[in-house]
């Protein structure tokens, strides 16, 4: 493909790269070869907007050829139609192509595509039927781009924006090289490789070919009359359409605009003045209509002109206009652009509807009606007096007569176009005598069945009484007009609801004529008022059931607006409807309502929640309350009420309180238990040494005496030495005990791993190795010992409470285990971090369980299991100092298991399955 040229290239440099192209020099480019830059601008048009372009080469000669009938020198179409020979084109196929008549009508296959969507490919265009249609319309497009602006639209559509912008190139160059031949007629398509080659095998084949081309000419000025011709008659309809059009907007109160956007110049109708407040006689300039426009409007509707314009669709927007007196109205304007051969927009031209009363479409509408029935009375008044005046005078009569058929018309629009169900009946038996599709729509009926059938049909029949009372009083003359909320019944069952105004439309002589009836759909508005009814009974229900006190106060009046049952019942002010309504001052003692209006306007004019807590004196004495109070708001932001919520708290209270002196109680009755207990085990301990060294004394002198030989005195002083010894253990485990419940407890990290090793190592000598690994044993004459030990986590806590924890578990489960072989005794964690030893010792019956973390308590005799009783008690003790718990599993001869936690202490690091 030839790369970009540089603007300095002489014309034999441009030649060579042109001959490189074609294979050939094309005479077209000769003119220009004098001049390099002339030559380059043409070439690299032709490479751009042809050579280049992604449509289709079939596409592009075929357009090419057609359109060259409409240059007055030959050489472009004879050259096209050449091109057309090695593309697979017959001489027939060829001078069918360039020999038909030019479209005239839009193809309905064209529109019933663009129905389905999506642009296609021009390649899949190619040799099918869309491709003779996008001929048609591009055709179109060349000869007249001012009125073809569908066939533009329909093109962007059917081809896609990028496609669309390569045909308008290949297009703007066919204009271009028809104007280049044009101005230098000497060009020869006999000098012309293309024709060379091609033109004789053509003529051959098809000699009419021949004929044509000495002949085209002719033919296209005949085609080109008649299209003229044709085309003033179309001017013609259509300023006939635009004058009908003015007066029917002139009549209809519609403003109508025109923007011409290379000038920015406005104009408008004189309703278009009337609907921005303006008077009709003033200046007509985009500043102008800005200036009318709310400023909140004024972006969103620049956007939505914006985006009509360049994707090229219609504009409609609805929006806000300020008249001078301040006053503010609703329209809705529509338009759409105008666009020039380029598809560039050139005009803007709509209109503009007053809509300032559409959401009380329904009153619009009747008096839309009453001021068309005035028209038409008046215009048939006008009518009778101009026949009685000028009965002679025809043409005056037709005129009046053309005008009736106008307001006619009009009101049929409007009934046709009306976004509500309008109908009219018959009065004596209320059938239908004139539907509009809105009113079909909403009952799923068609305009023919409805006619065949009446207002009581379509009724629910708990409505219909009412309905015909109504109407009866509306025939009567008692009422103009009524106006209820009825059911209707659908084609398919459904009931639906509708607000429904009925009037009497009566002749000039006061007879009923037609019962007219404008019905708004109000369904979804029913589905919603019965949503939200349910959802408030819903909270209702569940205010009343919190304990809370919930109530809501009015700014303006300090009126109680809501409050649930709580509420009521705890101030003692009776059941809920005879408080809510009422003031804080029309509830509470003054004093107390002067409290609360203090509170409440705090909030009102901070606009922030207050919370306090408070004692608030009540029938049945003194309360405590936390409350909030909530500033509520309106959707612009203004404070009209507040929410409050009180919480009574005033058995915490009484509970706080009487826990602080039960804990105090507690307290001083710890320390004296502590102290007791400490003055117990050294009082104790004296007497004991007193008895020890007596015994041992008295053991002495009896071996110097040598009336040790007795074995009765020998047993009782070792009897005497033995219970001496087992007082003093137990002391020491009452002082221990003590100590446990006094020391300061420190909160550090704790690695369990280490810490249970350190615990193995510190077992008697001879239990267990000096070096101890995770999984281990020893052995002796006496006792196996295997030890497994899992994965323990890093906690927070006191690490010489939780060593002597450890030691003493695992000193029992040695104990418990005697005579096992092997004893085997695990130390773990559960994955919840639960921790525990096991052991396979002798166990224990379940049902004594409770006993064993009492003070010395004991499961198994002296003679069986020395001890005192009191490790496990003081494991427990350190345990629960730790906010954890213990608890024991086993069964007798199966070992057992001790479990514990350590509360909320917090556990560093993760546990693994210590399977």
């Amino acid at each position: 493909m030839p790369g970009p040229a540089s603007s300095e290239r002489t014309s034999k440099q441009i030649r060579a790269e042109i001959e490189a192209t074609f294979g050939f020099f094309p005479p077209f480019f000769t003119p220009a070869e004098a001049t390099p830059a002339i030559l380059e601008n043409l070439w690299q048009q032709t490479l751009s907007a042809y050579i280049n372009n992604p449509l289709s080469t079939l596409l592009k000669e075929k357009l090419f050829a057609y359109l060259s009938r409409y240059c007055s020198i030959p050489y472009c179409i004879v050259c096209h139609s050449c091109a057309l020979r090695p593309l697979g084109m017959s001489a027939r196929n060829i001078l069918e192509l360039i020999s038909k008549p030019l479209p005239t009508t839009v193809a309905p296959e064209l529109d019933a595509f663009l129905e389905q969507g999506e642009p296609l490919d021009p390649e899949y265009l190619e040799g099918s039927t869309f491709e003779l249609l996008l001929l048609e319309w591009a055709i179109a497009l060349f000869l007249n781009p001012q009125q073809a602006s569908a066939q533009r639209q329909a093109l962007r559509r059917l081809l896609g924006e990028e496609n669309y912008t390569h045909l308008s190139a290949f297009l703007g160059y066919i204009r271009t090289c028809h104007q280049w031949v044009e101005n230098y007629p000497e060009l020869s398509y006999e000098a012309d490789r293309r024709a060379q080659l091609y033109l004789p095998q053509l003529l051959q084949e098809e000699p009419s070919l021949a004929h044509f081309f000495a002949n085209y000419r002719e033919q296209v000025q005949q085609e080109q009359q008649r299209r003229e011709t044709e085309l003033v008659g179309e001017i013609e309809k259509r300023n006939q359409v635009e004058a009908l059009l003015r007066l029917t907007l002139d009549f209809t109160h519609i403003g109508s605009w025109d923007w011409d956007l290379a000038t920015n110049k406005v104009t408008w109708n004189p309703n278009h003045f009337r609907l921005l407040g303006l008077d009709p006689g003033g200046e007509a300039s985009y500043q102008t209509w800005r200036d009318r426009v709310h400023p909140e409007d004024i972006q969103q509707i620049e956007q939505a002109v914006t985006y009509a314009l360049k994707t090229q669709t219609k504009y409609e927007m609805e929006y806000r206009v300020i008249y001078p007196d301040g006053s503010l109205h609703w329209v809705l304007a529509k338009g759409r652009g105008l666009y020039d051969e380029f598809g560039q927009p050139v005009r803007m031209i709509g209109v503009m509807i007053d809509i300032n009363d559409r959401k009380q479409a329904e009153q619009d509408l009747k008096r839309l009606n009453e001021e068309l029935e005035q028209r038409v009375e008046a215009r048939i008044q006008e009518l009778h007096q101009i026949t009685e005046r000028l009965h002679v005078e025809i043409q005056e009569r037709q005129r009046a007569e053309f005008a009736l058929r106008q307001s006619e018309e009009l009101l049929r629009q409007i009934f046709e176009s009306a976004p509500i169900g309008i109908a009219l009946a018959d009065p004596r038996d209320y059938h239908f005598t004139m539907v509009n599709p809105a009113f079909c729509l909403m009952l799923g009926y068609s305009a023919q069945e409805l006619l065949h059938g009446s207002c009581p049909a379509i009724s629910y029949p708990d409505d219909l009484e009412a309905k015909i009372a109504f109407a009866e009083r509306l025939l009567t003359g008692d009422v103009s007009e009524y106006q209820m909320v009825k059911r209707y019944i659908r084609k398919d069952g459904q009931i639906i609801w509708g607000n429904l105004t009925a009037r009497a439309i009566r002749n000039h002589h006061g007879e009923v004529l037609h019962i007219l009836g404008i019905v708004d759909d109000i369904t979804e508005c029913k589905q919603w008022e019965e949503a939200l009814a349910q959802r408030t009974e819903k909270l209702e229900s569940l205010i009343n059931l919190m304990p809370d006190y919930i109530y809501v106060i009015e700014r303006e009046t300090m009126r109680i607006l809501l409050c649930n049952e709580a509420f009521v019942k705890g101030v003692g002010l009776g059941d809920r409807q005879q408080v809510q309504g009422k003031t804080i001052f029309e509830c509470f003692p003054e004093k107390d309502a002067l409290y609360f209006r203090q509170q409440n306007q705090q909030v009102f004019e901070s606009r922030q929640t207050l919370h306090t807590q408070e004692t608030i004196v009540l029938t049945d004495g003194s309360h405590h309350f936390e409350t909030y109070k909530i500033p509520l708001r309106r959707p612009n932001g203004e404070v009209y009420a507040l929410l409050g919520m009180s919480r009574d708290y005033t058995e915490l209270i009484e509970v706080q309180r009487t826990l602080t002196e039960r804990t105090a109680q507690l307290e001083a009755s710890n320390r004296e238990l502590n102290s007791f207990s400490y003055s117990v085990s050294h009082d104790l301990r004296a007497p004991l040494r007193h008895i020890s060294g007596f015994v041992n004394a008295l053991t002495s002198h009896l071996e110097q005496n040598h009336n040790l030989n007795d074995p009765k005195i020998a047993h009782y002083l070792q009897v005497i030495q033995d219970s001496s010894s087992k007082m003093g253990q137990l002391i020491d485990g009452l002082l221990t005990l003590s100590r446990v419940g006094r020391r300061q407890m420190a909160k550090l990290p704790v690695d369990l791993n280490a810490l249970v090793q350190s615990v193995l190592t510190q077992l008697p000598e001879g239990t267990v190795p000096t070096d101890v690994p995770t999984d281990m044993s020893t052995e002796d004459s006496s006792h196996s010992i295997e030890f497994v030990l899992g994965e323990l986590p890093t906690v927070v806590g006191d690490a010489t409470l939780l060593q002597q924890v450890f030691a003493n578990l695992i000193e029992n489960a040695i104990k418990f285990s005697r005579g096992r072989c092997p004893a085997r005794i695990e130390i773990g964690a559960l994955a919840d971090g639960t921790l525990f030893v096991r052991d396979n010792g002798v166990g224990f019956q379940m049902d004594y369980a409770d006993q064993l973390f009492g003070a010395f308590q004991r499961l198994h005799s002296q003679s069986e299991f020395e001890g005192t009783g009191i490790g496990l008690a003081i494991v427990q003790r350190i345990i629960h100092r730790h906010g954890g718990m213990i608890w024991a599993e086993s069964q007798p001869d199966n070992g057992a298991v001790f479990y514990f936690t350590l509360g909320d202490t917090p556990q560093i690091g993760v546990l693994q399955d210590p399977n």
